[in-house]
């Protein structure tokens, strides 16, 4: 406390005969002192000192019928400035500032209430503190004078207190990198910088911290403040302690290292080529990390030379095989220069029926369900008597060129092209195409695939039941702890709370303390469980918290230290302690936090003091009324501070525990060769929260990608449906998590990327035992789902080519164009989804160049119906993903409360349910 002046002895004791002549008065109106109705007391006697003889004879008789005339209070003669807070002060704390009078004589003057003359604080420097509620509030670090002053006195505190400000506990967390942008493989390291509420600079030292990143996978390695990537991106990473409400992120660029593999594809994909055809080589250089390296120096070439279009584009007007080459000659990772090939035909007769727009085997962005303008071209020495496009008459103009008119789907579209010949001989063809306008970046992950909505009965569905069916349920048991009760009792159970005279004058001040805190039997209501009680409610951007304690008794001790006045031992009854509070629900980094909105509040209800030593109730009432708000006070904020302290240490485990540890580890998939297995890393991440007084909505981020790229094909993206990512379910039970179908897509795209379709399949489709027989699948599409209104999924696959032996049936090699779609039923069973009942509805199956007889024809879907039916049962189910459902994780500390350590609070008993673009998840709060 500091203070340019404490209170004389004589006003002390005039604040304590005050107290004394009332309390003696009531004691008198209901038992006589010294008589046999008191059971422990000494005698009292409240006759007024003898005033020491009679009064003056010159003194003027007073009038009992009126009141003593108030005497003048003296002028004053200073002002001194009276501040009662322990040092130093706390940047937040807020202290009172009392400004009394002085008489000549240094006493202080005693105004009746309002009567003061005018007054002020001031206080220098500027800046540091400032007035709240008529209180100061330190802000800002450093040395502070606060000086009272009277101008209409023309008084000022001559020799004002000054206080120390030092910086409050750590708010924010900034952070610094040694570098904005490194290498895949590189590391960066942090430097932390910590700050109070008011950006006082705080001391880090003994601060355990550690860095954080926005994007876990396992091409982040974060140990202590050091983080090691490997994987091409944009990362936030923030410095983190336990505890601080805000982070602040910086943004590191990691960029792909030196090229060290080059890819490559021929683009259209087909066995022969047309003199004149438009060739395009594909490449794709990625570091050793499997990141594409999109400023590589590719360098493209063709032996024999051909007629170049631009990077990778060729154009050849000779029959003959030639060698396309795209190289790396310079700045890569190896010392000899990247270099791949693949070898193409070209013949004059070419293929017989070409699609030019959209190409076979191509992604095109264009709305489903609109026109669309197919082209081609047919060849035929005979003469082109009739095309026609999925069965109905194209456009053909007189240079062989076709047209026709329909809408696409999304997803994959198969295009049957038949053209007949004067003679009536047909030639066939099925090209195929994925048609979308929207797709996600394959390179980069996808904010609110997967959502988490928590209703308001999720949060607090108002019982208080043992069973755990809410957040609030959670809240219940900690407030009914024993520990809580624990720590409230060491908050009141102190020394003297204050003093108040003795009935007998001139004697020791009664000290009055707190000695014990219990509870005290109460009807819990029906249905009820709990004598404390909690309301949990969601407002915007937050939670309200009520807590309310009920029946809490307080035993006091009133003390003589003299002995010539009784001790006694009342207690005080509080019928109710209610607590309400408002914290801020954000995503901090990669963790749901919680920090405290605007001060708390906690009322004390009626409170009812009563005790033993003979003395009526009317005593113990005026006893209430003496020490009450003290009593009041110290329970309130020892209720306030352990509800804030237990409930906010709670909240920031359970939120910060927020999480997914589904697709953690990624997931592998079997080659269809089984020459080993595609792994695929899925990145998971939160990206957005909105809370309002409905709901608490989450979303997070996903991508998916292949540990290594085996392919070059062009891609447009990850193909999805029109219209937004982030879902609310609507109705039903009290919490749901959507999945968008991007999350699957991305995983087909990604098996994809990673070879899945590119694969010698000769054994998985004719068994071991055909011998010489040789199959080559390459597919230049992903594989696409989409999802139908009946809650049923459709699996797309186009763009596959097989080249293909089988001595007695193709003993020279012969391509054909493969596409299908199947229908199946979506299922999930214990966060697992699958496809089940998968049923292929379209087949479609296209010779290069060749007929085939019925007989052939039939033994080839056999086989590859076989083949398709097998690959989607089995490989394709092995890809889908676990669905990423977050969940609360119960921590260790969370296990005295009796919650099951290791468990998880979330969903339960989910029942799947989909729109066209999202598959939804439907069940309750609780235990998982």
């Amino acid at each position: 406390m500091v203070t340019s002046r404490r209170p004389t002895p004589a006003l002390a004791l005039r604040r304590c005969l005050g107290l004394s002549l009332l309390l003696a008065t009531l004691s008198l109106g209901s038992a006589a002192c010294g008589g046999d109705d008191v059971a422990d007391s000494s005698d009292w006697s409240t006759d007024e000192p003898d005033a020491g003889g009679e009064a003056d004879a010159d003194t003027a008789p007073i009038d009992e019928e009126r009141p003593d005339a108030e005497p003048l209070a003296p002028r004053p003669a200073s002002i001194v400035t009276v501040i009662e807070v322990p040092m130093p002060v706390i940047a937040g704390q807020r202290f009172d500032v009392m400004c009394e009078f002085l008489d000549e004589a240094g006493d202080a003057i005693a105004y009746p209430e309002g009567e003061a003359p005018p007054f002020r604080f001031d206080h220098s420097p500027s800046g540091l503190l400032e007035v709240r509620s008529g209180q100061l509030e330190a802000q800002h670090v450093g040395q502070a004078t606060i000086a009272c002053a009277s101008p209409a006195l023309g008084l000022r505190d001559e020799t004002p207190p000054s206080i120390e400000i030092v910086a409050g506990p750590l708010h924010t967390l900034s952070t610094e990198l040694s570098n904005f942008q490194i290498t895949a493989g590189d590391t960066v390291s942090a430097s932390c910088r910590g700050f109070d509420a008011f950006f006082n600079p705080v001391d880090l030292s003994g601060t355990e911290l550690r860095l954080i990143s926005d994007v876990t996978n396992s091409g982040v390695t974060l140990e202590g403040l050091d983080a090691t990537i490997t994987t091409a991106g944009f990362y936030n990473l923030s410095c983190f302690a336990e505890g601080v409400e805000n982070l602040n992120e910086v943004t590191l660029e990691v960029v792909p290292d030196l090229p060290a593999e080059l890819i490559v594809s021929v683009v259209p994909d087909q066995p022969v080529y047309g003199i004149g055809q438009i060739i395009t080589l594909s490449a794709e250089a990625q570091d050793r990390y499997g990141n594409l390296v999109p400023q590589a120096r590719i360098t493209y070439e063709s032996v024999p030379a051909g007629e170049s279009f631009g990077d990778g584009r060729f154009r050849f007007d000779q029959d003959g095989v030639y060698t396309l080459r795209a190289s790396i000659d310079e700045n890569n990772a190896t010392e000899a220069p990247l270099s791949r090939e693949v070898e193409i035909v070209v013949n004059q007769n070419g293929p017989s029926i070409v699609c030019t727009g959209p190409g076979d085997g191509t992604m095109i962005n264009h709305a489903p369900n609109t026109m669309l303008t197919f082209t081609g071209t047919v060849e035929d020495s005979l003469g082109v008597e009739e095309v026609l496009v999925n069965g109905s008459p194209a456009t053909l103009d007189d240079q062989g060129g076709f047209s026709a008119r329909f809408r696409p789907r999304f997803g994959i579209n198969f295009v049957d092209v038949v053209a007949r010949d004067t003679y009536g001989e047909e030639s066939v063809r099925t090209c195929s195409f994925l048609a979308t306008d929207t797709y996600g970046n394959h390179l980069l992950a996808t904010d609110d695939v997967v959502s988490l909505r928590l209703a308001q009965d999720a949060i607090d569905d108002k019982g208080h039941t043992a069973t755990i069916q809410s957040l609030n349920d959670v809240l219940l048991r900690v407030l009914n702890s024993d520990g809580l009760l624990q720590q409230i009792r060491d908050a009141v159970v102190s020394g003297s709370l204050l003093s108040f005279g003795c009935p007998l004058p001139w004697t020791d001040d009664y000290s009055v303390s707190i000695t014990g805190v219990e509870y005290y039997g109460i009807s819990l209501g029906t249905g009820n469980l709990y004598r404390h009680l909690t309301e949990l409610d969601l407002v915007g951007g937050g939670l309200d918290m009520q807590a309310t304690l009920r029946g809490v008794r307080i035993r006091i001790r009133v003390y003589s230290p003299s002995g010539i006045c009784p001790n006694f031992n009342p207690v005080a009854d509080v019928d109710r302690v209610t607590v309400n509070l408002t914290s801020n629900i954000a995503l901090t980094g990669q963790t749901l936090s919680a920090s405290l909105r605007g001060s708390p509040s906690a009322n004390a209800g009626e409170i009812s003091l009563s005790g033993s030593n003979g003395f009526s109730d009317l005593v113990y009432g005026a006893l209430g009324d003496v020490f009450q708000n003290t009593i009041r006070s110290a329970v309130e904020d020892a209720v306030e501070s352990a509800i804030v302290d237990n409930f906010d240490s709670l909240l920031g485990d359970l939120l910060g525990n927020l999480g997914t540890d589904a697709l953690s580890g990624g997931i592998e998939v079997p080659r269809l060769d089984g020459t080993g297995q595609i792994e695929l890393l899925y990145d998971l991440g939160f990206s957005s929260l909105s809370v309002n007084s409905a709901r608490m909505l989450l979303g997070m981020r996903t991508r998916v990608r292949p540990q290594t790229t085996a392919i070059a094909y062009p891609t447009l993206g990850v193909a999805v449906p029109p219209g937004s990512y982030l879902y609310e379910p609507s109705g039903g039970q009290n919490t749901s998590v959507s999945v968008h179908l991007m999350l699957l897509n991305q995983a087909l795209h990604a098996l994809w990327r990673g070879g899945l379709l590119e694969a010698d399949i000769g054994g998985a489709l004719f068994g071991e035992d055909a011998e010489g027989a040789a199959v080559s699948l390459r597919t230049s599409l992903p594989p696409v789902a989409a999802l139908n209104a009946d809650g049923s999924a459709t699996l797309m696959l186009g763009g596959m080519r097989l080249e293909m032996v089988y001595p007695g049936l193709f003993d020279e090699p012969v391509t054909l164009s493969l596409g299908a779609t199947a229908h199946t039923e979506v299922a999930i069973n214990n966060g697992q989804l699958s496809f089940s009942n998968i049923t292929l509805n379209e087949f479609h199956l296209s010779p290069d160049e060749i007929s085939l007889n019925e007989g052939t024809r039939d033994i080839l879907e056999g086989f590859l119906r076989g083949f398709l039916q097998t690959l989607l049962d089995d490989a394709l189910n092995s890809a889908l993903p676990e669905l990423p459902v977050p969940s609360f994780a119960i921590s260790p500390s969370l296990g005295v409360y009796g919650l099951p350590v290791g468990g998880e609070l979330g969903l339960t008993n989910p029942a799947l349910d989909s729109t066209n673009r999202h598959l939804i998840l439907r069940g309750n709060f609780g235990v998982r």
